[in-house]
């Protein structure tokens, strides 16, 4: 079976599978169109299901493809450990190993992994297809969430004599419902001639064939399976980490009904190396309709913690009992049509939620009949579906959630460890209140031990509620000879220096602790936060100790101690911080900290002597520090670091103008060190700067220097988002998520008054905001709309069908 049809990148996920993933925001609509039509042109190519052919036919296709393989590679298939024959829910391990006669040539996209749960690169031709089954096919192809979140992070080998092996399970993609012997061959995408190019121009290898049988699974071989597995999950010398990962594994995929319980029954969010495994063996089990019926009585089981990735499986499985008509092919082109298509997919959507919301109402009824530690699971997961947007829901349901977040603020120790984190970073406002004091101390004093570093976000929330409580806790860290909470929690108190910093300061420098003795880990973490309090805290008073420790290391220390040392110089002593930034950055043996050094210092620390530097460096001899300096005059130069930019920029068109493919063969050899990466650097920097307004006329100038299709793309892309609308989308705590205005974007509320007090008088705004109640709504529109008609500039809200 060839499922070269399928996609090899997904959309943005518009309805995440888990709770982390909940937190849409209104950016994920942004890509809706692309996703929902590129899903259902894979889901029409799959309706059909290929037929048999016959083994010539099969065998010619194959030779016709191995023909095609780029010359000098070679791409071979193994069968993990000689095995040939398998039982029926079996794992088949295989082995994909690729070299070439030709070293250099070729490198090899190694990824292991696709953040949407699978990774649909490499295509598995097999003969006969009678039987064989693609377990996440409606998943993937005909479910209600309009695409997933694609990509992963890989470094491409050089493909040589030495073969790169790729492990694959080929469960992952189908299950064989029919016991014969099969024919198996692959076709891969992987091959390029330089990083660039893997994406860009990839080359398909075809493998060898190989043979394998699968037989039947007998009932005594599958009982004895079961039991070793729930034994290394669940007995006295239970497994950890990756070997139970294995093990969870090895239950997806077994496909027996007693394996599906299992499954449901080990599926409670406790379990962050088999929680994925579950999700998805139950979604691919042969067994649904069973599946459910399990799923159902375990929503009112007084032990059993119903996690929202649990629940929102059975919302899953239990529409797709429902059979719905599949979505036809999104009318490409057509606007009418496509309008029809939407409604059809809204109605899908809606009916799916109909589904979820009759099992959260079937959770509700029973949550506070379960056993505390599977309550505090049940009432999270509640919670995290409140999907009513703050300020429009009626107020039975905000009682409601009021009621559900203080009963899990009673039993809040009985939850997860990182869904405590989840909580107390990102869901803060459900359940923040003077009654958490008591939990964030206990948190504070005895965090879990698998997530000590919840003890920062336990602080900052102390320090929030309880301001005099925290700020001693605060001190009371500084002063420990190692703090066990970071920068961030440290670093919040309202002084711009404290004495008690500068005494720790002159005490570990007198006694000769310093960055160049790191070692361990926990050393390295220990002097990068000693870096970070000098350069919160620290006053110009001890400026002499701090320099005759680490003046001479500049250039040589870890990168994350380097950085805050110089924003404090540059702080308290700007001109001697500009030399030992300049030495940081001539320094380009011992470390690589040159590449990053200018954006790293200025998200610290932004001024003049900084931006001056910056400006000396946009004829560096290194493409990576030219396109680092533009960015900091793009961000933080002022009107004259415009005039250098546009400079630059001309410079390099005519040095460049009619060698595009000069520059794309530059691209493709090395992306870091192209030159293409000044370019893009210094038109973002000069589209998006922020002490000047780069409008029509500006980017027409900015697109007639390019020399690249990118950076011809890159300015079309401004040109594109040109319009005066405000949006605002908020998060947590009323804190700007994200605020955006013609091509700029902004986390600071700040930088969009700034900008737009840039725009012409007399220009007229329109507003949206996003994600937040009425009255925060209305207090920011007001306070906007008096800061632009001070401007001579208007603001105002378009019709209500049209805010949101």
């Amino acid at each position: 079976m060839d499922k070269s049809a399928r996609s090899k990148r997904r959309c943005g996920e518009l309805s995440f599978h888990s709770e982390a993933r909940m937190m849409t925001r209104h950016n994920s609509l942004k890509l809706f169109a692309a996703c929902v039509m590129f899903m259902s042109l894979a889901s029409a190519a799959h309706a059909q299901q290929p037929t048999t052919q016959p083994p010539d036919a099969f065998a010619a296709q194959h030779e016709q493809a191995a023909a095609q393989n780029p010359e000098g590679v070679i791409f071979m298939l193994r069968l993990a450990d000689g095995k040939t024959q398998f039982r029926q829910g079996e794992i088949i391990r295989l082995e994909l190993a690729f070299s070439s006669s030709a070293p250099g040539k070729y490198v090899l996209n190694n990824r292991s992994y696709d953040r949407s749960g699978r990774l649909d690169m490499d295509n598995f031709h097999l003969s006969p297809t009678d039987g064989l089954v693609d377990p996440l096919h409606d998943y993937f192809y005909e479910s209600v969430f309009g695409g997933f979140i694609g990509g992963g992070l890989f470094s491409p080998p050089e493909l040589k004599a030495k073969p790169v092996i790729i492990t694959e399970e080929l469960n992952e993609w189908y299950r064989f419902d029919r016991p014969g012997k099969y024919q198996l061959y692959v076709t891969s995408p992987r091959i390029g001639r330089g990083y660039f190019d893997i994406d860009a121009h990839p080359l398909v290898a075809t493998s060898n064939t190989v043979e394998f049988e699968i037989m039947p699974a007998e009932r005594a071989w599958l009982k004895q399976k079961l039991t070793e597995i729930t034994q290394a999950l669940d007995g006295q010398g239970k497994v950890k980490d990756q070997a139970r990962r294995a093990r969870c594994r090895e239950l997806r995929f077994l496909g027996s009904e007693d394996a599906a319980r299992a499954m449901v029954r080990h599926y409670q969010g406790r379990d962050n190396e088999c929680d994925f495994e579950y999700d998805f063996g139950l979604i691919g089990s042969p067994h649904r309709a069973l599946i459910v019926a399990e799923m159902e009585r375990q929503l009112s089981a007084p032990d059993f913690p119903v996690a929202s990735g649990f629940l929102q499986t059975l919302a899953l499985l239990s529409f797709f009992q429902q059979r719905p008509a599949p979505l036809p092919p999104y009318p490409a082109g057509n606007e009418a049509q496509s309008t029809v298509w939407q409604q059809a997919y809204q109605a899908r959507r809606e009916a799916f939620n109909q589904v979820t919301q009759r099992y959260l109402e079937r959770l509700t009824a029973a949550v506070f009949a379960k056993d505390k530690a599977a309550r505090a699971v049940s009432l999270d997961t509640l919670l995290s579906n409140a999907s009513v947007p703050r300020g429009q829901a009626p107020p039975a349901t905000i009682a409601q959630e009021k009621t559900m977040a203080a009963a899990l603020t009673s039993i809040f120790s009985e939850l997860p460890p990182d869904s405590q984190s989840m909580l107390l970073e990102y869901r803060w406002r459900q359940i923040g209140s003077p009654d958490m004091l008591p939990v964030l101390r206990r948190i504070f004093q005895q965090p879990p031990q698998t997530n000590e570093r919840i003890r920062d976000v336990a602080l900052r929330r102390i320090y929030e509620l309880a301001p005099d409580e925290g700020r001693q806790l605060i001190l009371a860290e500084i002063r420990r000879p190692q703090p066990r909470v970071g920068i961030e929690a440290l670093g919040l108190l309202p002084e711009q220096t404290l004495p008690e910093v500068d005494s720790l300061v002159v005490e570990r420098l007198a006694n000769g602790k310093d960055s160049a003795r790191a070692a361990t880990p926990e050393e390295l973490f220990d002097d990068e936060l000693f870096a970070a309090l000098i350069e919160r805290y620290a006053s110009g008073a001890v400026q002499p100790q701090v320099s005759a420790a680490y003046e001479d290391k500049i250039g040589r220390v870890a990168c994350r101690t380097q950085t805050p040392l110089l924003a404090y110089f540059l702080r308290v002593a700007p001109s001697y911080g500009a030399k030992l930034v300049e030495q940081a950055l001539t320094a380009r043996t011992d470390t690589r900290c040159y590449e990053s050094e200018f954006t790293n210092l200025a998200g610290l620390h932004f001024g003049s002597a900084l931006v001056e530097t910056a400006a000396a460096h946009l004829d560096d001899s290194d493409t990576v520090v030219v396109a680092q300096a533009a960015s900091v005059l793009g961000g933080y130069g002022g009107t004259d670091a415009e005039q250098l930019l546009w400079a630059r920029l001309a410079q390099g068109h005519e040095r460049w103008a009619g060698r595009e493919k000069e520059l794309s063969a530059q691209q493709e050899r090395d992306l870091w060190t192209a030159q293409t990466q000044v370019e893009t650097a210094l038109v973002r920097a000069l589209g998006m700067g922020t002490s000047w307004l780069t409008d029509e006329a500006k980017l027409n100038r900015l697109r007639q220097l390019c020399v690249t299709k990118q950076c011809r793309q890159e300015v079309e892309n401004f040109q594109r988002q040109l319009n005066t609308s405000i949006s605002v989308s908020f998060g947590e705590d009323e804190r700007i998520d994200d605020a955006s205005v013609a091509q700029y974007h902004f986390q600071a509320w700040s930088d969009l008054k700034d900008k737009v007090a840039q725009f012409p008088r007399g220009t007229s705004f329109t507003w949206q905001a996003f994600n937040a109640d009425a009255p925060t709504e209305a207090r920011f529109f007001n306070e906007l709309k008096a800061h632009l008609e001070a401007h001579g500039l208007k603001l105002v809200k378009p019709p209500p069908d049209d805010a949101r």
